[in-house]
Parts: structure tokens; sequence; C-alpha cells
């Protein structure tokens, strides 16, 4: 009867020492892989380009996530030239030829 208990509690060791079975993959995750967004609604021709247009050949209105990532790619294009001529200006500033070099010499 203890023989039994010893093999049983030897089992259960036995089972737990195995390794678990890896978690599913996310779908993704799935998609990183592929190379591709990790959701159907990144960035790609299915969310950016219309859906539709008139039989005239006018595009349809924009929706108002298309005019929200327009406004904020705007908003990017200004911050980054402004940064880009802050740093130019900075370097400017900083220039070796333009700052006057005082010698000893001179008082």
């Amino acid at each position: 009867m203890a023989a039994r208990k010893v093999l049983r509690l030897a089992e259960r060791q036995a089972r737990c020492v195995r390794p678990l079975p890896r978690p599913p993959q996310r779908i993704g995750q799935w998609r990183e892989a592929q190379g591709i967004s990790p959701s159907s609604s990144g960035p790609g021709p299915l969310r950016d380009l219309p859906d539709w247009s008139f039989s005239d050949g006018r595009p349809s209105p924009p929706w108002r996530g298309q005019l929200r990532r327009q406004r904020q790619n705007q908003e990017l294009v200004y911050r980054a030239l402004a940064l880009s001529r802050s740093l130019e200006a900075a370097k400017l500033r900083g220039d070796p030829k333009k700052i006057p070099v005082k010698t000893s010499m001179e008082s």
C-alpha cells in the first residue's frame, strides 16, 4: 500500500516535470512574423484608400479617421521641420568659423 502511494507520488512529480505546452500564438504575432501590421486596421491601402467613388469620377469624401491621420501626419511634418531648423540654427551659432577667436596678443 505504501508502495502504491510512492508510485502515485512519483507519477505526479513526473507529470509536473513535463514542459507545459506553449500558449497559442496570437493573430497579431503571426501577422508580425509574416511581415505585415499586427492588426488589419494598420497602415496600408485597405485603410488609407477610399472604398468607393462617385460614378462621375469624383472621389468619396474622406472619413473622420482619414482626416485625423492627415492632420497627425501634417503636425509631424511641421514638428520635424521646426526641429531641423532649430538644429541648423544651433549649428550656425556654434560654427567655429563664425565665432571670433581672441588671441593673447589682442586686448
